[in-house]
C-alpha cells in the first residue's frame, strides 16, 4: 500500500516549483486527503501563503513533494507531479495529480530536537515576557533561552528566577521563515536558571497534543532538510 494513504489531515507539505521566472519556490502547505489514484488535496495555511503562490501554481505547474510519514518509523516522503491548479470549495486548495512513483526513506528520529526556532514566552498571570530561542523540542516540552531587557533585569535575578517555576506560559511561534502559520501553545515552567541567559524548561499541556505534533514535523522537516 502507497505511503501516501498513511498521510493524515493536518501533515505539513512541503511544495517546490519554479516560477514564471524560473526561480525556485516553496510553499508550506497542509494536507486534506485525496482522491486515490486521481489527485491529492492541499490546503493554504494562510492569506499570505495563498497570495505569494496561487498564481504559481497553476494547471501543469511540476510540483516537487515533501513530507512526513509516521507508520512504524517515521519516513521522509517525497515524489514530483503536476499541479491540477487552485480550486475554490469553501477556501482555496490546491489540487495536485496522483504520483506514479513516490520515494521514500525511514529517519531516525531522536524523541527530543536539537532547533534554533523563535518564539514569544509570556507569563499568563505576571507582566513578563519574553523573545527566546527554542533550542531543544520535544512531544512533551522545549528548553528555550533568552536575553532579559533591562526593565525585567531590575526585577529578576538569579536568586528569585526560580519564583518563575511553576507559572503558565503561552508560547507563540508566530510567523517566521519556519512557521506559516501562527502556532501557539500553553506550558507550565518546569525548570528556570540564569547564567550568561536565562533558560526555561517548559511542559506543554496535555490538550495542546495535535498543536505539539504539528510543530514537531515542521521542525523535523527542517532537520531533514525537507
Amino acid at each position: 500500500m502507497s505511503l501516501l494513504l498513511e498521510l493524515k489531515p493536518g501533515t505539513p507539505i512541503s511544495v517546490t516549483y519554479l516560477d514564471n521566472g524560473h526561480k525556485k519556490q516553496t510553499v508550506q502547505m497542509l494536507y486534506v486527503g485525496l482522491i486515490d489514484k486521481e489527485y491529492l488535496i492541499l490546503r493554504f495555511p494562510d492569506t499570505r501563503s495563498l497570495v505569494n503562490h496561487k498564481f504559481g501554481l497553476v494547471p501543469g505547474t511540476h510540483l516537487t513533494i515533501r513530507t512526513m510519514v509516521a507508520k512504524e518509523v517515521l519516513h521522509a516522503l517525497s515524489f514530483k507531479a503536476p499541479s491540477l491548479g487552485v480550486s475554490k470549495l469553501r477556501e482555496p486548495l490546491l489540487l495536485v495529480a496522483f504520483p506514479n512513483q513516490t520515494n521514500s526513506q525511514q529517519l531516525r528520529s531522536k524523541p527530543r530536537l536539537q532547533v534554533e526556532a523563535m518564539a514569544g514566552v509570556r507569563l499568563l498571570n505576571k507582566d513578563f515576557e519574553f523573545l527566546t530561542m527554542v533550542s531543544d523540542f520535544s512531544l512533551t516540552g522545549l528548553k528555550c533561552e533568552f536575553n532579559l531587557t533591562e526593565a525585567q533585569e531590575a526585577v529578576l535575578n538569579k536568586t528569585n528566577i526560580a519564583e518563575l517555576i511553576g507559572e503558565r506560559v503561552n508560547i507563540d511561534f508566530g510567523v517566521n521563515d519556519d512557521f506559516e502559520s501562527d502556532f501557539q501553545l500553553y506550558g507550565v515552567i518546569k525548570n528556570a536558571r540564569m547564567q550568561d541567559k536565562t533558560w526555561f524548561g517548559i511542559q506543554f499541556e496535555n490538550n495542546d497534543d495535535s498543536m505539539v505534533k504539528s510543530i514537531f514535523a515542521i521542525l523535523l522537516m527542517r532537520l531533514h532538510g525537507l
